[in-house]
């Protein structure tokens, strides 16, 4: 068992509990399409997303939680977003009105399900959005169209 195996075993355990979706494996290497893979280096994580053989991003995770919750965050928003598509209600396509669209709407299951998986992954999310909605706030039709409370610190 390398360092990728322990970070997956890590990861299921923690994952196994919170949520109701299985984690998927670990990729090692690029795919082409933008999935983040992971390679072990110099004794360091590092999570890696290149797409069509172009790399955009590289980041040196601290340690094995913290890219634990780097790849459990990424999962976590697909498995949220996913959910919030498949219950949200689109307006007519005639419709000049709101569209029901909130990203508080999947950013409020992203910090609940991260901090069922562990606490400090939650605090860190809610952290990570407000530092969104601080620079890209939501709009009065984004508030209307919430279904969950959205704290008043960041209207």
């Amino acid at each position: 068992m390398d360092a990728i195996d322990t970070l997956h075993d890590y990861i299921l355990a923690l994952w196994a509990g919170a949520a109701d979706t299985p984690f998927p494996p670990i990729p090692r290497s690029a795919r082409g399409d933008g999935t983040v893979y992971v390679e072990w280096r110099r004794g360091s994580y590092w999570l890696i997303c290149e797409e069509r053989g172009e790399e955009y991003w590289r980041r040196e995770a601290t340690d094995m939680d913290d890219a634990a919750f780097q790849l459990m965050s990424i999962v976590a928003g697909e498995v949220v977003r996913d959910r919030e598509l498949a219950v949200r209600e689109k307006a007519d396509r005639r419709s000049t009105g709101s569209d029901d669209y909130s990203r508080w709407n999947w950013m409020y299951q992203e910090i609940e399900l991260m901090s069922a998986i562990k606490e400090s992954y939650g605090a860190r999310t809610r952290a990570n959005y407000a530092q969104v909605l601080t620079r890209s706030p939501l709009s009065k039709d984004e508030i209307d169209a919430a279904r969950y409370p959205i704290p008043s610190t960041l209207i």
